[in-house]
Parts: structure tokens; C-alpha cells; sequence
């Protein structure tokens, strides 16, 4: 991770993976209206069949490490209700 110092704001690169890119665009745009576990699962791994929920747990648990050590914020994906996901930065 490198800091970029640009007109005085201090922008921060994430090295992503392509699943937990996803995962923060689709995060992104349902920050009003949580996102559904089943809606991201159907999104995000729809060319690879059936995935287990482990799976999206660990992709969920990386993506919110490395934007907490950007953000500063300690849970920056919230669980709202059983299963749905928000962004909280």
C-alpha cells in the first residue's frame, strides 16, 4: 500500500482481489439499502456455480481488514439484520 499526495489529499491504493473488488462495488452502490447475501453470492461468483458460505465469509473478512487499515473505521462492513451487508465508511 502506498500513500499518493495529491493537492494536499492523501489518497491510499487497496491491492484487491477481483472477488473483493466486486464485493466493495456492489457494497457501494447498496449503502442506503443493504445488500443480501443471497444478491451478492448471485452477483459476485455467478460463473462459478454453487458456492459455499464459508467462502464468502473469508472474501467479506479480507475486504473488511484492508479497509479498516485505510479507513481507520473497525467495522467497515456491517451485518445488518440476518444477512444483509452495508458499507459503513
Amino acid at each position: 500500500m502506498r500513500n499518493v499526495s495529491n493537492f494536499g489529499v492523501v489518497v491510499e491504493s487497496l491491492d484487491l482481489t477481483q472477488v473483493e473488488f466486486r464485493l466493495l462495488h456492489l457494497l457501494s452502490k447498496s449503502s442506503i439499502s443493504p445488500c443480501s447475501r443471497s444478491r451478492l453470492v448471485e452477483l459476485i461468483y455467478r460463473d462459478e456455480g454453487q458456492v459455499a458460505d464459508l467462502v464468502l465469509d473469508t472474501h467479506l473478512k479480507k475486504l473488511s481488514e484492508k479497509l479498516t487499515k485505510i479507513t481507520q473505521v473497525d467495522h467497515p462492513i456491517q451485518l445488518v439484520g440476518a444477512s444483509k451487508y452495508r458499507l459503513a465508511i
